[in-house]
């Protein structure tokens, strides 16, 4: 289904995506990072659990290209026992700046999540933040 297909089915320019696909990612921005649909985007939330079909880095430099910053990377938390099939398994949100210029403050980072709710790191494993007021975030 292209973008345009998918705006006539919904009656909306989509501005979002939640993608857990098990490794579909290609299959869903087939021309990268010129594709249409990733670059009306503002936000992706996905699940990474395909290392050994998917290059998730190539994809994070896409997603930069396109002007989206990544704000929260978490390891799963299904089994925290330590399976190897969790401890693999990531979760990343991906916005653009200009979705959260006028609301600075609703949206929370990671480990401030955490804290805030007393999620102990076994739990909930923030890795990686990048946001506003973190000297790593660099607007594109």
């Amino acid at each position: 289904m292209t973008a345009g297909e998918l705006e006539a089915l919904v009656g909306f320019r989509p501005n979002a995506a939640l993608i857990d696909c098990e490794g579909c990612i290609g299959s869903i921005f087939p021309n990268k990072e010129n594709d249409t649909f990733l670059r009306q985007l503002d936000l992706i939330l996905m699940e990474e659990d395909q290392f050994d079909s998917v290059d998730y880095a190539a994809w994070h430099e896409i997603f930069v290209k396109v002007g989206l910053r990544q704000i929260w990377h978490s390891h799963d938390t299904h089994a925290p026992s330590g399976e190897g099939w969790s401890w693999a398994m990531r979760h990343r949100a991906w916005i653009k700046p200009s979705a959260y210029v006028n609301h600075p403050n609703d949206w929370i980072d990671c480990d401030t999540f955490a804290i805030q709710r007393g999620i102990p790191k076994k739990l909930l494993q923030c890795v990686g933040q990048y946001y506003p007021g973190n000297p790593a975030f660099k607007p594109p």
